[in-house]
């Protein structure tokens, strides 16, 4: 995941960490390809954040030995943004909102193609275009309330309570990872059949980027732009 930006940056954690105790938002902040390995595994960031990694593997009964031997293959790499207001909001919409839809538009396309000229093979994803179609529509909405009211809010008026605003789009969030849910369950996991064709395949893989992408987003907006209102009770 690519975070490089010009704007003067900063690193989200300090990346010298033991990998077991270190904790799974931690893992993903600081080690590029971290929530593509953590979901193979079944362990969702975006929730199990404030986990550490040794308790995240004890809850889905994993092998810890194994999962922190793929991490720790990894190079440290912390994920940067930029360093203001105005800069995190500009990086969040140009980076993620624009990205996300179009990328949803191009995977809602290759899904509906891939339902109709498949439809009586036992393993096609039936439904999945309905699944993408109310993604669509969600991060849609989600994305112009942010727009229109809480991030011109945080940028004009901060010292009006926002909360209440933020609060909303944080559920909003988890609607939207609930649907990602649907979709990983949909598609085993985005594991098309045995030698399924190119287009069946590109649709899964395609669904995979937008299942990381999406969840790191969310989990960037919550822990670095909205927590701080969170936990001041609506003033920055």
């Amino acid at each position: 995941m690519d975070c490089n930006n010009s704007r003067e940056t900063f690193s989200l954690l300090v990346p010298d960490m033991n990998i077991t105790s270190a904790f799974i938002h931690e893992l993903v902040d600081t080690r590029p390809g971290a929530i593509a390995i953590l979901r193979e595994y079944g362990i969702d960031h975006y929730r199990s954040g404030n986990l550490t990694l040794s308790q995240a593997a004890t809850a889905r009964k994993l092998n810890l030995d194994e999962l922190t031997a793929q991490l720790s293959e990894m190079p440290l790499d912390p994920q940067k943004v930029p360093t203001n207001q105005r800069g995190l909001i500009d990086y969040v919409q140009e980076r993620y909102h624009r990205v996300h839809l179009n990328h949803l538009q191009t995977a809602l396309h290759l899904a509906r193609s891939v339902e109709a000229a498949f439809a009586d093979h036992p393993g096609v994803p039936h439904g999945m275009a309905a699944h993408l179609t109310t993604l669509v529509d969600l991060a849609e909405e989600h994305q112009q309330k942010e727009q229109d009211t809480v991030f011109p809010a945080i940028l004009f008026s901060p010292r009006h309570n926002l909360r209440f605003p933020v609060l909303r789009a944080i559920t909003e969030h988890d609607e939207l990872c609930e649907e990602l849910d649907s979709i990983a369950r949909l598609t085993g996991n985005f594991t098309p059949p045995p030698k399924a064709p190119k287009s069946w395949r590109t649709l899964y893989s395609s669904c995979q980027v937008i299942d990381c992408e999406m969840r790191f987003h969310m989990h960037l907006e919550n822990t670095v732009l909205y927590s701080r209102y969170m936990k001041s009770g609506g003033a920055a």
